[in-house]
């Protein structure tokens, strides 16, 4: 169940362009943005 979670997560981040090519040099830089993308969609998800 939580595999099946994870599997559509990816999809809905790709909508972020910065992360779908990635333009940081740096994995922490890279993995911030991932963490803004997740929060954007679960701002998203709990304002609607």
């Amino acid at each position: 169940m939580l595999q099946t979670k994870i599997e559509r997560l990816f999809p809905w981040l790709q909508y972020f362009r910065r992360l779908v090519v990635r333009y940081e040099y740096y994995d922490f830089n890279f993995d911030g943005f991932i963490a803004f993308g997740y929060v954007m969609l679960l701002l998203g998800y709990f304002l609607r």
